[in-house]
């Protein structure tokens, strides 16, 4: 991504990226947001640009026939944590895969966190609890599961 340390505001929601998640991203490390939501394409087989026809069909379990858009990987994984100064974090429709890192509790700026309709399993980890700042958890449509911590936010 060339250098970009000095980048606090990362908006590339409402695109047609594709791929995997950019390890470069996670070298950002003054970044204060991240929106990498709705990243899914127009193409006459979608309904709605933000994707609902490509999850209906992930749902149902034909993932044959889904369309290859939008951002897939295990972004949540241990590297979060090094987003230090993150405060929003969007990450909603995309098809990011994998549990949710504990080292989400090393993001103690995080004010709003949204990953919601994705692929995520497993739970959330205790280590939310930490993040004594976040006023926003949304999580619905993936397949969590386990308790919800007591002391989120």
């Amino acid at each position: 991504m060339g250098d970009l340390s000095s980048l606090e505001l990362l908006k590339l929601s409402s695109n047609s990226f594709s791929g995997t998640f950019p390890e470069d991203l996670y070298k950002l490390s003054k970044l204060e947001q991240m929106d990498l939501a709705h990243q899914y394409s127009n193409d006459g087989n979608c309904t709605r640009s933000d994707g609902t026809v490509v999850y209906l069909m992930y749902q149902k379990g034909d993932t044959e026939n889904m369309l290859n858009d939008g951002i897939e990987g295990a972004i949540l994984d241990d590297r979060i944590g090094g987003l230090k100064n993150l405060e929003r974090l969007i990450l909603e429709n995309n098809y990011f895969y994998g549990r949710i890192s504990s080292e989400i509790g090393k993001l103690k700026r995080l004010v709003y966190f949204n990953a919601a309709v994705n692929m995520l399993t497993g739970s959330l980890p205790d280590r939310f609890t930490e993040l004594r700042n976040l006023k926003e958890l949304w999580v619905e449509e993936n397949s969590l599961t386990g308790e919800i911590p007591i002391e989120v936010g």
